[in-house]
């Protein structure tokens, strides 16, 4: 019970850790140390360490020897890597989700896409003006659009490259890409394909998709306190 109680401790902190990196509350370059971590988040420190030891395996936090832990500083070719890796991740599951996916997840992906089209996209949450519920209905409809390939290790990576993704998107000039973009229709056209049952144009729709966001950020930039001393 103790073992319980503890694990969903740090499920919770990493919670609330990662929703401050998305937000901006935590710099890239900034140190996250563990006494004031512990009392911002009401929580001890073998709590805190435990769950910065989790996220630093997943690119949100860096673990470095002597230093501690940090919000890693970003670079555009970085980036790129990581998009491509993310994008054969996905395409893998996406196509895999389509051929095992019954008619239940085809329902609840309808769903995830229904409530964000009805969802705020613009209102407090990250430094971008994106609302808090408009975030995570996006996260949850990809993470839904892949769920049915049934494998988690594939599921966890996606997840972390979305963040990823999220925290170079955060930190870029990219304005436009909330602003102008119909991510809506982007959205619609995937699960158009999805319901089809054509693999071949959902994946090259996701790939789009995410290289659309992509390019966005490598014609804006990042804001210099993102990229760190030279």
């Amino acid at each position: 019970m103790q073992h319980d109680n503890k694990s969903s401790l740090v499920d919770s902190t990493i919670a609330e850790i990662r929703r401050d990196i998305l937000t901006g509350q935590w710099k890239p370059g900034e140190r996250l140390p563990l006494v004031p971590l512990a009392k911002r988040y009401e929580t001890s420190t073998t709590v805190v360490r435990e769950s910065l030891m989790q996220m630093s395996s997943n690119f949100l936090v860096i673990n470095e020897a002597k230093q501690g832990f940090s919000v890693p500083y970003l670079s555009l070719s970085a980036l790129e890597d990581l998009n491509r890796v993310r994008c054969r991740a996905e395409e893998l599951a996406l196509e895999l989700s389509i051929e095992r996916g019954d008619l239940m997840w085809e329902s609840t992906l309808v769903a995830a896409q229904h409530r964000l089209k009805h969802t705020e996209r613009f209102g407090p949450g990250d430094q971008r003006g994106l609302s808090e519920d408009w975030l995570d209905g996006a996260k949850e409809f990809h993470r839904i659009l892949i769920s049915a390939a049934g494998i988690p290790l594939l599921a966890q990576l996606a997840d972390a490259l979305e963040d990823a993704t999220s925290l170079y998107r955060l930190w870029s000039g990219a304005e436009a890409d909330t602003e102008t973009r119909h991510l809506v229709d982007e959205h619609d056209e995937i699960v158009t394909a999805v319901i089809e049952r054509n693999a071949d144009k959902a994946v090259r729709l996701l790939t789009e998709h995410y290289n659309a966001s992509v390019e966005l950020i490598l014609k804006a930039g990042l804001r210099q306190e993102a990229i760190g001393p030279a």
